[in-house]
């Protein structure tokens, strides 16, 4: 491995989890409301390579370089609550949605030196000319609601938008007003995918649909691929709505609350069941303890006591629930079934089992 290669090694290795606790300002005008679902229950975890997570990391880094320039040119940014090092946040719904911004600042002419929100981005150079073009609303939806939403909890009717150009250093500014129209449609959008249980519409009913080709959860939302096994994807796991937004989880099934750091290990819980919804079967029956599914030609899968653990519902076939052989062998050892190698060539859809 060379110095190069470490460098971005060394970036992975020390990356956070790509799923966060609660669901983002930023990502919430994201057209798609089934992607925002997967997104806070942590259907999938996405992975980035080490060049793409020190790109991430220079984007941050400009934040710094942005507000010293305000600052000099007579700015009078406050990145933080006074007294605090901690960032300018929000968190509602519970405390499962929230954001925070990168300032507050007065003495902006742009806003008649008013206070306002402080948002800064970079981008590349052709969605930067799109930016300048078109404006936020139309070019970044994602980032126009997202203003709107800080400007609304910070009781603002300004929001300052500051953009360079990763390619030029060129700037570009802009000043949002605050749409209390658009605030509640937001909030209201929030709500609906934190309390629903199952997932919510697509953005479009097919696979070939420009944005579903981007998507990170294209392979979980159409193609039937394996989603993660955590408290979120769990029957037993529900979002509470507390007046305190403490952001709790509950679990029914142990009657206790789950904190986040006990979510990010829950995979081998051996009381995980499925959301049904999350699976491509036919519920049958469903109890506390397992639900029974029908395979396309009515062999009963049981997710649960008596069956099968949930990162085993995937890899099922009508041929591996009848083999005895195979069934008896892995309750014996306390194997697992997995998608691996074959036992046979000229059977390729068995699957073999795992006893680690």
């Amino acid at each position: 491995m060379d110095t190069v290669e470490k460098i971005y090694k060394y970036a992975e290795d020390h990356a956070d989890s790509t799923n966060r606790p609660h669901l983002g300002a930023s990502i919430i005008g994201d057209q798609c409301s089934r992607k925002l679902w997967y997104t806070f229950r942590w259907a999938s975890e996405r992975k980035f390579d080490g060049r793409l997570l020190r790109l991430f990391q220079t984007g941050h880094l400009e934040e710094d370089r942005l507000i010293d320039a305000l600052k000099k040119v007579g700015v009078n940014v406050s990145q933080f609550v006074p007294g605090t090092k901690t960032q300018f946040s929000w968190s509602v719904i519970g405390g499962h949605f929230g954001g925070s911004c990168d300032g507050k600042g007065p003495g902006l002419e742009e806003v008649l030196k008013k206070v306002a929100i402080l948002e800064f981005k970079t981008m590349a150079g052709k969605y930067f000319q799109s930016l300048k073009k078109d404006g936020v609303e139309k070019s970044q939806y994602k980032h126009y609601c997202q203003m709107t939403l800080y400007m609304g909890w910070a009781n603002l009717s300004y929001a300052y938008y500051l953009v360079k150009n990763k390619d030029t250093d060129e700037l570009y500014q802009e000043v949002v007003e605050y749409d209390q129209e658009l605030f509640d449609k937001l909030i209201h959008k929030a709500t609906k995918i934190i309390t629903s249980q199952n997932p919510l519409e697509r953005v479009s009913g097919k696979k070939t649909f420009y944005l579903c080709n981007m998507c990170d959860f294209r392979g979980v939302c159409w193609n039937n691929e394996s989603v993660a096994v955590n408290c979120r994807t769990c029957l037993h796991s529900t979002p509470e709505i507390d007046s305190e937004n403490r952001g709790l989880w509950r679990c029914e099934k142990y009657n206790a609350h789950v904190s986040t750091e006990k979510q990010r290990v829950s995979s081998k819980c051996p009381s995980h069941l499925y959301i049904p919804s999350l699976l491509p079967y036919e519920v049958d029956d469903t109890n506390g303890n397992s639900v029974v599914y029908l395979l396309p030609d009515g062999t009963e899968a049981i997710n649960g006591d008596g069956g099968y653990k949930s990162s085993e519902m995937w890899h099922l076939n009508p041929e591996v629930i009848k083999d005895e052989t195979l069934n008896e062998l892995r309750d014996v050892f306390g194997g697992t079934i997995v998608s691996s190698e074959t036992l046979n060539k000229t059977n390729p859809e068995r699957r073999v089992f795992n006893d680690k």
